[in-house]
């Protein structure tokens, strides 16, 4: 199955804004690769260059090892599902997949083969004579899929398809186009701004923000090791908490100072700063929410472990079943897993522990991790 690859692709328009910024990546045939970040960042366009809806300002792109920068979109053997797409009114949910094929001149027998592939395989069977307005959502989606996959595409470009949605559905949708993946072959490039469906086994992420690639790699290995603080935001609901914090020796040992708290590193961890001449100066202290515990009032310092934060009550928020407190500390808003105790009014102090172990640390000015490759 054919794969591409993106050379120093980069997109600007004629008033000088720059969206896609020498973007270079490289697409095994087969692959499904998820492109992620927030809205603005570039997705819509770099898959429409890919599509050829819009012209690359400079770089190549390469389809099956073959230079297609220029090619006609029908040239480029992909099929693209667009955010929000509609199937063609007054057409029934059958006509809507033949339709192309026809205006094609396939013949009766192709095309019925290929309605047969893919009724099947999308489970259509009930709704072939359905009319737009009487799907439900997950309907119209299978039966926009359906439009796109008849043709036999080789590569299929989905623009969040899933914008919108509710979360219980979206990744409902995306396991389904996960199986259709498993099933056929074919290799898939889906473009979301929904950061809670990033983490997909079996697929490659590759995060995006201001026209540029800031991680790729497998979903879980990002989420572990995150290069940047915007990689380790996106990647993880709550996102990860981030503090200035201030790096100084205290018996051998380095102690960060942040606000709300303190915490002693790890010896490695303490000995890369000083290696890299952080002590004394301020870095990005970052953990994640689920990585605090809080702790009762009768807890002492000593049975918080290696650190501990404190700030204001502010509310409670669940998020992916689990309950979170958000406080604050000096100016930053903070969030930490809650116990089983909640807080019982805004203003009230929490305190939660923080273990070494689970913290990260990024460089103030380059937002980068501190020893990353």
């Amino acid at each position: 199955m054919p794969g591409l690859e993106l050379k120093n692709i980069s997109k600007s328009y004629q008033n000088g804004r720059k969206v896609i910024r020498d973007f270079s990546l490289v697409v095994e045939g087969g692959e499904f690769v998820i492109l992620a970040g927030p809205e603005g960042c570039g997705k819509t366009t770099l898959l429409r260059m890919i599509a050829g809806l819009e012209e690359i300002t400079s770089g190549t792109l390469l389809i099956d090892g073959e230079d297609m920068t220029h090619a006609e979109p029908r040239e480029r053997k992909l099929a693209m599902l667009f955010q929000n797409g509609v199937l063609y009114p007054g057409m029934s949910v059958e006509e809507n997949l033949t339709f192309a094929l026809s205006m094609q001149r396939l013949s009766q027998s192709e095309i019925d083969e290929r309605l047969k592939e893919t009724v099947s395989l999308l489970s259509l069977e009930s709704i072939l004579s359905s009319m737009p307005d009487q799907l439900t959502k997950a309907e119209t989606y299978r039966a926009l899929l359906g439009r796109a996959l008849i043709r036999r595409p080789e590569i299929l470009l989905l623009d969040r398809a899933m914008s919108g949605a509710e979360e219980e559905f979206a990744g409902g949708m995306l396991k389904e186009f996960r199986q259709i993946h498993e099933q056929t072959g074919i290799t898939v490039i889906y473009a979301t701004d929904r950061e809670d469906t990033v983490r997909m086994p079996g697929t490659r992420l590759v995060v995006m923000n201001e026209g540029m690639i800031c991680q790729e790699g497998e979903p879980g290995e990002i989420y572990e090791n995150p290069s940047c603080c915007f990689a380790a935001c996106f990647v993880g609901r709550p996102p990860m908490n981030l503090l200035p914090a201030s790096a100084a020796l205290e018996n051998g040992r380095v102690r960060l100072s942040f606000p709300g708290g303190s915490l002693l590193l790890l010896k490695e961890a303490g000995a890369l700063l000083e290696q890299k001449g952080y002590i004394g100066k301020e870095i990005i202290m970052g953990i994640r929410p689920g990585d605090m515990r809080l702790l009762a009032e009768r807890e002492t310092e000593k049975d918080a472990g290696d650190g501990e934060i404190r700030g204001e009550f502010l509310e409670t928020e669940d998020c992916g079943g689990r309950t979170y407190i958000r406080f604050q500390t000096g100016e930053y808003e903070t969030v930490g897993l809650a116990g089983a105790l909640l807080p019982e009014a805004a203003g009230e102090t929490v305190r939660f522990s923080m273990a070494a172990d689970k913290v990260y640390l990024f460089d103030r000015e380059t937002k980068e991790a501190i020893g990353a490759a």
